[in-house]
């Protein structure tokens, strides 16, 4: 089952393909990446100090970050090891390993507020409810509590404003906040298939 929701293997993506590519700037994306899913997380809180280490930084330097929260956490700096618990992180001197004092606050406080309770960073989970905790840390806006709405949650309808990417690439096709909305109730989707585009659209500038 959790393979299943890391992959989306119960969406329907011809169903889904379909619905997209009515939507004229991205139908031909669509049609040249069919079936493309929004996949899951296997951990959600491991994905959600991912996501708050992603903020300002790149993909590569949140990767760097979250092995060293792991390493100290452990005590053991090992390439593959489990991403530490919300009662471990509680524990672990998250000082001296590249952190902004206000980064390292903004983990301490979703680490209490998911102790015990990392089951509801699943799909079934009660989505607008964890997104109002998200956005009352300091330190997580509605991108944040969005991405994890999307890949820890399973939402199918996140467009993710405030992505870098997904806006430029929005802006790039003309897609305006009323084609966007018409992509619901599949906007992560949507998310997914500008992403992809990204490159494409760079090239073509």
């Amino acid at each position: 089952a959790q393979c299943r929701r890391m992959l989306d293997l119960d969406a329907d993506p011809t169903h889904i393909d379909a619905a997209l590519k009515v939507i004229e700037p991205i139908a031909g994306y669509v049609h040249d990446l069919p079936g493309l899913r929004s996949p899951g997380s296997s951990d959600g809180f491991a994905t959600l100090v991912f996501a708050i280490l992603g903020q300002q930084r790149s993909v590569s330097a949140a990767r760097t970050l979250a092995s060293r929260i792991a390493a100290r956490a452990s005590g053991v700096n090992e390439r593959l090891q489990p991403f530490p618990t919300p009662a471990e992180i509680a524990e672990t001197d998250l000082s001296d390993i590249g952190l902004t004092r206000r980064t390292a606050e903004t983990i301490y406080a979703v680490a209490a507020l998911f102790d015990g309770r990392t089951n509801e960073l699943t799909p079934g989970a009660d989505r607008d409810e964890i997104r109002k905790e998200l956005v009352a840390v300091k330190g997580i806006g509605p991108w944040t509590a969005n991405y994890i709405a999307m890949r820890a949650l399973g939402h199918p309808d996140i467009f993710l404003a405030g992505d870098l990417v997904a806006d430029r690439s929005a802006d790039s096709l003309g897609l305006t906040s009323e084609l966007i909305a018409t992509a619901s109730p599949w906007r992560s989707y949507l998310t997914h298939h500008l992403w992809a585009a990204s490159a494409s659209l760079k090239a073509a500038a």
